[in-house]
């Protein structure tokens, strides 16, 4: 008995140590996690503040750089609590993913949508025997996804696909040749207004049965979605009439692809189904996706001018444009993923010219049917730059580049010559007429005035203009080619008429330069100019329209893949 009285003494100071140690180690634990909660707290406010420099998010204030993201991330971590200890460190990529499952990957700054911020610092393993236990790391790594999307679509030189709202002359004859047989269309300008303005909720437009993302649940060709619109606008409205319209009388429909029509970015970005689609530009689109390729020939083209033996003319659709809705950064392979193309007409003129010119006294006739074409304003826009809303402003901001296309006027043609010496017709060929007359090009980089998020006025920027079509000179004419004569009976004259067929042929390609050049002016001033400003359409002129804007909530992941800071 006497000796279990003597172990207890021993025992004794050895439990009570091993409960202090075990209540340093409790302690010691609850302080660890308390720090590691307190340091994903704070790398999550980080990650957040930083989101908010992004490409995406806030490039219409300048570029940005991830030292600047590391500085804004440092200084809201101490408004969080940060001592001071310890490195951040930022890396910029995109958040994306289908059916709720998403994840980070590392991009250049300018595809990016999220930051990812990666908080390190050592720790003592205890505050009260911190030599017995020494240090340990602790990490904590947060990203956050933050951006704002624009609905942007173009029109070429005509805003209603034949000038302003009040001169809809191209706009009515190509709708006719879907509708009508070719006879005009008879959209008038109240009714043009009237559509003008009017959007839809592209969560109206999903397809009942359509799953997972915004896009997957889209209609899948231009006919069913003409059929959702018809379905949701009003019957007796100017655009509920023109769906019914597409539906009941042009054909190709189903041909055509919701991608051709309306684009939905997909690269990281959350679309969101209150987003604001302008219904005119879907209509106009899923018109011109079916007359794309198709030339609709113009009436009344009636002149005089000497040597211009006939006229007409067609316009003809190409580069159907599209209703977009993205962000204001560059996909990895690196392209502006917000990038527009303006739907424009090309109008085709038919010109059979036959003249007489007199190079050494001597007649001769050219005969030549010279298509002229007219390329007029196409161009493209690319969203580049963006500000999102924040704290109490509810407003955003877009930035867009691009280029009106590059005007021109062109035209080839073989030629015809006839001429008689000493009574023999002779006809030469061989030379062929090539016209071309580049008129120019226009750049611009506009911004938007500040919009509402999720109820925007629609805002729509005419940027370009100013070329003109100035005349034709030489320097826009060539003749190319060897006249030759072709076969024709001379008999005993043959050598004096070879004597005088050589030096017309060695002057005849000049000569013809310098008649026509009056002529192909005189065709431009009483009939290209005209008829370019009866259709309304101005050359080098890009209309931009930005109808929606949306930015869902900050979007925080802390599961981030593995290794992303190691470097």
């Amino acid at each position: 008995m006497f000796r279990q009285r003597g172990a207890l003494t021993v025992i004794t100071p050895l439990l009570m140590l091993l409960v202090i140690l075990l209540g340093v180690m409790a302690l010691d634990g609850a302080r660890l996690f308390s720090l590691r909660k307190d340091m994903q707290s704070q790398v999550n406010a980080a990650a957040t503040a930083a989101a908010s420099l992004t490409q995406s998010c806030a490039s219409l204030s300048g570029s940005r750089s991830l030292p600047e993201m590391t500085t804004v991330a440092e200084n809201v971590a101490r408004q969080s609590g940060w001592d001071g200890e310890g490195v951040f460190r930022v890396k910029t990529g995109v958040v994306s993913g289908t059916d709720g499952v998403l994840g980070f990957n590392e991009s250049d700054l300018i595809q990016a949508n999220a930051v990812a911020v990666n908080y390190k610092r050592d720790v003592k393993v205890s505050s009260l025997l911190p030599d017995q236990f020494g240090m340990i790391e602790m990490t904590a790594s947060a990203a956050a996804r933050k951006e704002v999307l624009a609905t942007v679509s173009a029109a070429g030189s005509t805003t209603v696909v034949g000038g302003g709202l009040d001169q809809a002359t191209v706009l009515n004859s190509l709708l006719g040749a879907l509708f009508n047989g070719g006879s005009p269309y008879s959209f008038s300008p109240t009714a043009l207004n009237q559509l003008s303005d009017v959007t839809i909720r592209l969560g109206d437009l999903l397809d009942d049965v359509g799953v997972g993302s915004v896009v997957n649940g889209l209609p899948v060709d231009a006919d069913a979605l003409a059929t959702t619109l018809a379905g949701v606008l009003d019957a007796t409205s100017p655009a509920g009439q023109l769906a019914d319209d597409l539906l009941d009388t042009a054909v190709g429909l189903d041909g055509i692809s919701i991608e051709q029509v309306l684009q939905l970015a997909e690269d990281g970005s959350a679309v969101s189904e209150d987003a604001s689609i302008p219904v005119y530009d879907l209509l106009i689109s899923i018109a011109m996706n079916v007359l794309e390729g198709t030339s609709v020939m113009l009436d009344d083209i009636a002149v005089n001018i000497p040597g211009l033996a006939e006229v007409d003319a067609s316009i003809e659709i190409f580069n159907a444009p599209a209703v977009v809705v993205a962000p204001a950064r560059q996909n990895l392979d690196n392209e502006w993923i917000g990038h527009v193309e303006t739907a424009d007409v090309a109008v085709q003129i038919g010109a059979l010219i036959d003249t007489d010119v007199t190079p050494l006294g001597t007649g001769v006739r050219v005969r030549l049917e010279l298509p002229i074409e007219i390329q007029t304003g196409r161009g493209e826009a690319d969203l580049v730059r963006a500000n999102c809303a924040a704290g109490r402003e509810n407003e955003v901001t877009f930035g867009l580049v691009g280029t009106s296309g590059v005007a021109s006027l062109s035209g080839a043609a073989d030629i015809n010559a006839q001429l008689q010496l000493l009574g023999i017709p002779i006809t030469l060929a061989g030379l062929r007429l090539n016209l071309d007359v580049p008129i120019g090009q226009n750049s611009f980089d506009v911004n938007t005035a500040p919009m509402e998020l999720n109820a925007p006025v629609p805002e729509s920027m005419v940027v370009g203009g100013g070329l003109e079509l100035s005349g034709i000179s030489e320097a826009d004419i060539s003749v190319e080619g060897s006249a030759e004569a072709e076969d024709f009976r001379c008999g005993l004259i043959c050598s004096v008429v070879n004597g005088l067929l050589t030096p017309i042929v060695a002057i005849l390609d000049g000569v013809i330069e310098s008649a026509l050049v009056g002529l192909l002016t005189d065709i431009l001033d009483a009939v290209i100019d005209p008829l370019l400003s009866a259709l309304g359409l101005d050359l080098g002129v890009v209309n931009i329209e930005v109808s929606g804007a949306t930015q869902g909530q900050v979007t925080l992941l802390n599961d981030l893949p593995p290794g992303l800071f190691d470097d």
